[in-house]
């Protein structure tokens, strides 16, 4: 008997909605949508707008040891942290949730063209074990909202919608 043909009948019987060996692939294997730890801590600011007001933040925290802190410019996306090997090759990725806990994207990250300039990024901390922890924002360009709005079933009316709409169903 042939092994593949064997591999694809057992797919259509236990997927008879039709689904492609790519979808069955992504849900019996992918981790993405469920929710795992963040390597560090996501801890958001809440908005300040004087350096007064950054000081008071930054003297509230506690650390027993050297705190890396990135100040970034607001973006209109969905914040993630991205766990990358030496290599380069993808780890794990994870939004930032409620800063400790994410929900997995993993396998919908590896598809964006420039997700390995986030490897060089001052948000890229080199860890111990020589693996590169970075943090970004998944967000879309006016552009790319209004092509995807386009090719698109839904209809979004932020370009933040239209980033995690596309996000969760990759």
């Amino acid at each position: 008997p042939n092994p593949a043909a064997f591999i694809e009948d057992r797919i259509a019987d236990e997927y008879p909605d039709g689904s492609t060996h790519f979808e069955v692939y992504k849900r019996l294997f992918s981790e993405d949508g469920r929710e795992r730890d963040l390597v560090a801590p996501m801890l958001s600011l809440a908005k300040v707008f004087n350096h007064a007001e950054v000081a008071r933040w930054a003297g509230r925290m506690r650390s027993d040891g050297a705190v890396t802190v990135v100040f970034s410019p607001k973006y209109d996306g969905l914040p993630a942290q991205v766990l990358f090997e030496e290599d380069g090759s993808v780890v794990q990725a994870v939004t930032r949730g409620d800063g400790r806990r994410g929900q997995d994207v993993t396998y919908a990250v590896s598809h964006i063209p420039d997700l390995h300039a986030l490897r060089t990024s001052t948000s890229a901390v080199t860890l111990a074990n020589g693996r590169i922890l970075a943090a970004g924002e998944v967000c879309l360009r006016r552009d790319q909202f209004t092509s995807a709005s386009a090719a698109m079933e839904t209809e979004y009316s932020r370009l933040r919608n239209a980033a995690v709409g596309i996000l969760r169903s990759t």
